[in-house]
C-alpha cells in the first residue's frame, strides 16, 4: 500500500507529500538497506522536485555515513558541488571520501573549490601546498603545482619556507619570468617598507642570477634602498654590478653610502676606494684629495693616504701642500733613514720651489742634529747660510 501511495504521489506530482511519506518510511524500518533505498529516493525528490538542495545534501550525507562507498550519493554530491551556495558543505563531505579512496584527481578539485570559503591564512596555505604537492607528485603537472605554490606564498610573503619551495618549482620549470610576475604581483598589496624591501631583494636576485638582466636587477636593488636605505645586501649587490660594468660614478655613490654606514676600519677602506675612483676613474683630483683627508681623519698615520696625497699634490705642482704632507709623514715616521730622506725632500722644495730658505735651513739643521756627520746636509747649510748672508750665525 505504501509503495502504491508513493507511486501515486509521484504521478500526481505531490512532491511535498511524497517527501513526507518517505521520511516516515525511513523512520519506520529497521533495515539499513531499506532505509538507504528510501533515503536515496527522498534525496532525489528533495533535490530535483522540491528544490530543497540543503535538505537533499543532508540526506546524501546520511547515506554516506552508513555507506561511504555509495556511488549514487557520491555522484549526486559531485553534481551539487557545482552550485556555489552548497560548494563548501558538499566539499567537506566529499573530501574525506576522496582521501579514503585516494582519488587524488577529485581531491585536488574539491580542495580548490573549498579555498574560497576558508579565511584562516595558515589553513589556506596548508591547503594550497597540498594542492601543489598533489599536482607535482601525483599528476606531474608542475605548472599547476607552481601556480598553487605561488598563491600560497602570496598569502604570507614573510614565509621563507614557502618561498624556497616556490623557487624549487621555478628552477625545475625554468619559470623565472613567472616568478618575477609572482613577486611583482605580491608587491601590489604590500605597504610595509620592510616587506617591500624583502620582495624587491628576491626580485633583484632573480633578475641578476637567473634571467641575467642586470638593468632590471639594478632597478630592483634601488627599490630595496628606497624602502630600506641601510640595506647592506642591496648596497653590496649594486657595488658588485657597477664595478663589473665599469660605472665609476654610480659605484662611487654606492661606496659613499656604504662608508656612511660602516665602522671606522671598514669606512677607512671604503673611502680609500672612493678616493682612488675620484683620482683614477673620474679624473677628479680635488675630490680625491678631499677624500684622502677623510681617510686621514679616521687614521692620521695611514701611509697609503699620505703617499697618495703626496703624489696628487706633486702632480698638480702644489708644493706647499706637498711639504705639509711631508710634515705629517714626519710625525709618524720612526725610521731615521726615512726621516732623513723626508727632510731632504722638504728642504729642497722649500729652497727651489717655495723660495723659503729659512724653512729649508730648519730641515737641514734637523738632519744635522740626527746625523752630525751628514756631509750633504752640512754642505747645503753652508750654501744657504752664504746665500742668506747668515754665516755669522
Amino acid at each position: 500500500a505504501l509503495d502504491e501511495l508513493e507511486r501515486l504521489y509521484a504521478v500526481t506530482a505531490r512532491w511535498d507529500d511524497l517527501a513526507e511519506l518517505l521520511r516516515g518510511r525511513i523512520e519506520g524500518t529497521t533495515s539499513e538497506t531499506v532505509a538507504r533505498v528510501h533515503r536515496l529516493t527522498l534525496a532525489d525528490v528533495l533535490e530535483k522536485r522540491v528544490r530543497d538542495i540543503s535538505a537533499a545534501v543532508d540526506q546524501y550525507e546520511q547515506i554516506l555515513v552508513a555507506d561511504v562507498d555509495n556511488r549514487v550519493a557520491i555522484a549526486a554530491l559531485e553534481r551539487l558541488i557545482l552550485q556555489a551556495d552548497y560548494r563548501q558543505r558538499v566539499g567537506e563531505i566529499l573530501e574525506p571520501i576522496y582521501r579514503k579512496h585516494d582519488w587524488w584527481q577529485k581531491l585536488v578539485v574539491v580542495l580548490d573549490a573549498q579555498l574560497e570559503f576558508v579565511d584562516n591564512v595558515p589553513r589556506r596555505i596548508e591547503m594550497l601546498k597540498e594542492i601543489a604537492a598533489i599536482h607535482y607528485n601525483r599528476g606531474g603537472a608542475m605548472s599547476k603545482a607552481y601556480r598553487s605554490m605561488a598563491i600560497a606564498w602570496q598569502e604570507d610573503v614573510t614565509s621563507d619556507e614557502t618561498y624556497g619551495q616556490l623557487c624549487v618549482l621555478a628552477e625545475k620549470l625554468g619559470a623565472w619570468e613567472p616568478l618575477v610576475e609572482t613577486l611583482e604581483g605580491a608587491l601590489v598589496n604590500l605597504y610595509d617598507p620592510e616587506l617591500i624591501a624583502t620582495v624587491h631583494r628576491d626580485l633583484a636576485r632573480v633578475y641578476e642570477e637567473k634571467i641575467n638582466d642586470t638593468a632590471q636587477a639594478v632597478v630592483a636593488w634601488q627599490r630595496v634602498l628606497e624602502n630600506k636605505d641601510d640595506d647592506l645586501v642591496a648596497l653590496k649587490a649594486l657595488e658588485r654590478i657597477f664595478s663589473n660594468e665599469r660605472r665609476p660614478a654610480e659605484l662611487l655613490a654606492i661606496l659613499r653610502r656604504r662608508a656612511d654606514l660602516a665602522p671606522d676600519v671598514e669606512r677607512r677602506d671604503l673611502l680609500v676606494r672612493v678616493a682612488e675612483l675620484h683620482d683614477k676613474g673620474l679624473g677628479q683630483p680635488d675630490e680625491a684629495a678631499e677624500t684622502w683627508e677623510q681617510v686621514l681623519s679616521i687614521e692620521p698615520g695611514f701611509w697609503p693616504a699620505l703617499n697618495a696625497l703626496d703624489e696628487l699634490h706633486r702632480g698638480r705642482q702644489n708644493y706647499q701642500a706637498v711639504v705639509d704632507v711631508i710634515a705629517r709623514k714626519l710625525e709618524f715616521s720612526e725610521d731615521l733613514s726615512d726621516r732623513r730622506d723626508l727632510r731632504f725632500r722638504a728642504a729642497k722644495i722649500y729652497e727651489e720651489k717655495l723660495a723659503d730658505s729659512l724653512q729649508a735651513i730648519a730641515h737641514y739643521r734637523q738632519i744635522g742634529e740626527e746625523f752630525p756627520e751628514d756631509v750633504d746636509a752640512l754642505a747645503a747649510l753652508d750654501r744657504l747660510y752664504e746665500k742668506e748672508e747668515s754665516w755669522r750665525e
